[in-house]
Parts: structure tokens; sequence; C-alpha cells
């Protein structure tokens, strides 16, 4: 388990490798949740070619800023 670096929320990532059913072409699977206590909690699931890394994927996450609607 590892963290969103530069997000001002709570966050945990997990990871893992596999590949859809259909396509035999392997994927990094990152899972992120970024939590704003007693708010919201959001999260997301990316999927990237191993070769790429997670490195953009959490880079990505660490400028999510969430705002109210006006």
């Amino acid at each position: 388990m590892g963290r969103v670096s530069g997000s001002p929320y709570r966050t945990a990532v997990v990871r893992a490798s596999g590949s859809v059913k259909r396509s035999p072409i392997p994927q990094l699977i990152t899972v992120a949740v970024l939590q704003r206590p007693r708010k919201v909690t959001y999260s997301a699931v990316a999927f990237t070619d191993p070769a790429a890394g997670d490195a953009l994927v959490l880079r990505l996450l660490g400028t999510f800023r969430a705002r109210p609607p006006r």
C-alpha cells in the first residue's frame, strides 16, 4: 500500500498487475482513494502499460483538488 504525494487529502494506493480477459496485454492497475474527512471520499482506478509505470498516474492524482459546486 502506498500514498499519493502532493495531495492535501488522506490517501491510500494499491497496485496490481493483470490483463483484461479478452486481451493478453498486461496492465498495471492502480487503485487510489482520497478522503476529505467528514465530507467525501473519492476513488480512482487506472489501467496503464507496465512499461510506463504508475508514476504519471500518481503525479496526476497528486494534483487533484475538489471544489464545491457553485
